[in-house]
């Protein structure tokens, strides 16, 4: 029987393709950054979580918390996943 975080891999991972297309076409979008920020970093994707934080905090979104966004840069530089 499968382990149930295998199929939340796999969630995960359909997430971040529906997002990467949904950004491809509204790249200015903050919620689906955020969203993608927070999928790319469960799947350990440092690269995209980072990039999606960094926009974040040059746009400075009104709906975004900033202060958790720079707690997740913090958290990516210093995790040795």
């Amino acid at each position: 029987m499968a382990d149930l975080s295998d199929y939340s891999h796999l969630i995960d991972r359909a997430e971040i393709h529906d997002l990467d297309a949904i950004l491809a076409v509204e790249p200015d979008s903050a919620r689906d950054r955020v969203l993608r920020m927070a999928t790319a970093y469960r799947l350990g994707r440092r690269e995209t979580a980072l990039a999606d934080a960094t926009w974040l905090l040059e746009q400075q979104p009104d709906s975004v918390d900033l202060d958790q966004v720079r707690r997740l840069i913090d958290s990516l530089e210093h995790d040795d996943r």
